[in-house]
């Protein structure tokens, strides 16, 4: 979620993994409803970044919590469109960020 070349990859920008099964039925339990402090995606940013990244403005959450895209005009800086990579397990790790629970 920075101006770097991310790590993370075009799999990893979808929720279909097995790895976060658990974590989702924990969820739809009504279960498990906090971000998790030892997450991070590929890049090495966890919840508090992505949290940074919504709260500023940067990004909105369902852009940031689905794993990325492009920024409207409106919300960009600057005014021109922003191109986001993020981790769409984001929303299964960090429910409290991206307003899952």
């Amino acid at each position: 979620m920075s101006d770097h070349d991310s790590r993370i990859t075009p799999d990893q920008q979808v929720l279909d993994s097995d790895a976060v099964a658990l974590q989702e039925s924990k969820l739809q339990r009504g279960e498990g409803c906090a971000d998790d402090p030892l997450w991070r995606d590929a890049d090495g940013d966890g919840c508090e970044i992505y949290r940074f990244a919504i709260e500023s403005g940067k990004g909105t959450r369902e852009l940031i919590c689905n794993g990325g895209g492009e920024n409207p005009p409106s919300v960009a800086l600057r005014g021109a469109p922003r191109a986001w990579v993020a981790d769409a397990t984001a929303r299964v790790f960090c429910p409290v960020t991206c307003g899952v629970c």
